[in-house]
């Protein structure tokens, strides 16, 4: 038969096949074929490499208890593991944290929908009524609070914008201990900024609002129209989702059909802004 030298006679193989033999021998048998170190990748005789790998200092290994990868020509006692592992923890901690802040706000911010959604859910109109206080704390904050005897002026408005935070809610609370808005209504920061001609109102959602200088402020369901000389004074269309303060030196003027309010300290002027 004919037979052939392998191919690694220079590295030292004296090994002479049959031709069908010869490709086998050399690619799986041959001692003397050249393999790459795991670590240094230097070339190394197939005989020698499991010797070499185990004196090589730059194989790689991994530590069976905090899992860290090392050169074996590195040090890796008992101190280097459990610092790694409290390091692993603190990483895990803090990813932890991190999921639980994502958390709590995906929380608040269902706990946000949840108390619009009272707002919002309305079937005439986005004016609510006897809406909790308690159902509104986690997620705003009130930011006026005077008698409906007190004089608002447009400049209080303006001044509240700085404290807002994109949505505010306005309203009225009938009695000095109540923690009920009796009405209330919510819309964008731009509220404050408004300056509407007189009976021409904004709408936003499905509430028209309207701050006119030197009249009033206030809103009513965007189905309906604005009727003020000063402030609303309608009586026929939904007058229990109707809202108006002077502006021009009197007190309040209504809250929903309670009307007539300039005097009065029972009830209650609320500005209420979405927190952070």
């Amino acid at each position: 038969k004919f037979k052939i030298a392998c191919e690694n006679k220079h590295n030292g193989c004296d090994d002479i096949l049959p031709y069908e033999s010869l490709e086998k021998h050399q690619q799986e048998q041959c001692q003397y074929q050249m393999k790459i170190c795991r670590g240094c990748q230097n070339n190394v005789l197939k005989k020698d490499l499991d010797q070499h790998e185990q004196k090589c200092g730059e194989i790689t290994i991994e530590c069976k208890r905090c899992k860290l990868v090392y050169k074996k020509r590195e040090t890796h006692e008992q101190l280097d593991c459990a610092m790694n592992m409290l390091n692993q923890s603190n990483k895990k901690i803090e990813s932890l944290e991190k999921l639980v802040e994502n958390l709590q706000q995906n929380v608040q911010k269902l706990e946000t929908s949840s108390n619009l959604h009272s707002l919002t859910g309305w079937p005439s109109s986005s004016v609510a009524h006897d809406v909790p206080l308690s159902s509104l704390v986690s997620s705003w904050n009130i930011i006026y609070d005077h008698p409906y005897s007190h004089v608002t002026t447009i400049a209080d408005l303006r001044a509240l914008i700085s404290q807002c935070n994109k949505q505010i809610m306005v309203g009225a609370i009938q009695g000095s201990s109540s923690m009920i808005l009796k009405i209330a209504a919510m819309g964008p920061l731009e509220i404050l900024s408004l300056n509407s001609p007189l009976n021409q109102p904004t709408t936003f959602g499905n509430v028209n609002w309207y701050l006119t200088p030197s009249k009033s402020f206030g809103f009513a369901p965007s189905s309906t129209t604005i009727n003020c000389s000063s402030a609303d004074y309608d009586e026929s269309d939904n007058t229990e989702n109707r809202l108006s303060w002077h502006l021009q030196g009197d007190g309040g003027w209504r809250a929903g059909t309670a009307k007539s309010l300039n005097n009065n300290s029972e009830w209650r002027k609320i500005i209420m802004t979405m927190k952070n």
